[in-house]
């Protein structure tokens, strides 16, 4: 009888090992593949819940903007919460915060998303100090999704995925 309880014990013990075993396979598969960008980050509205942005047009002469929004000096903040906090003309900075325009519709916000993601401007790295100093126009720019951080200064020449962004934000404020 006392051999019969210790195979029984063994057989418990072997199940339990085997769960473990288990247990232990999948979270070193998980360690293995990490925690990286991927499509499964993008959250029920079509973009990171993080997603965030603020860009900044600087402009040396305003008034050669005229009929090209585009080049006038404006700065653009995007919240996670979806509020889009636009400030236009003569002394914006990047720094400032300008008080809310409107509360966006997650496809509009998905529909920015999608331009930094195609363009990969989360890696974007701007242009030096020589391109700005010459530059009429300069973009400033600060994104934010994923846990990532990423501030950069660029031209529209040098950038065609930030002029896509400006070109995008300037229609969200209609155009002007």
């Amino acid at each position: 009888m006392g051999a019969m309880r210790d195979k029984g014990w063994c057989s418990v013990i072997t199940r339990l090992a085997r769960c473990f075993s288990v247990v232990v396979i999948a979270l070193a598969t998980l360690l293995v593949t990490g925690c990286g960008s991927t499509a499964m980050d993008v959250g029920e509205g079509g973009y990171p819940p993080d997603f965030t942005l603020v860009v900044t047009v600087e402009a040396e002469e305003p008034e050669q903007a005229e009929g090209d929004p585009h080049r006038v000096p404006a700065q653009h903040v995007l919240a996670s919460d979806r509020v889009l906090r636009v400030a236009l003309g003569a002394g914006t900075r990047h720094e400032f915060y300008p008080g809310p325009t409107a509360t966006l519709e997650p496809a509009r916000v998905a529909a920015l998303y999608r331009i930094v993601e195609r363009h990969g401007l989360i890696d974007e790295l701007g242009v030096d100090e020589a391109q700005l100093e010459a530059a009429a126009v300069v973009y400033h720019v600060t994104l934010s999704m994923r846990g990532q951080r990423r501030t950069y200064r660029t031209t529209p020449e040098a950038s065609p995925g930030t002029l896509a962004l400006v070109e995008a934000l300037v229609a969200l404020r209609g155009g002007r």
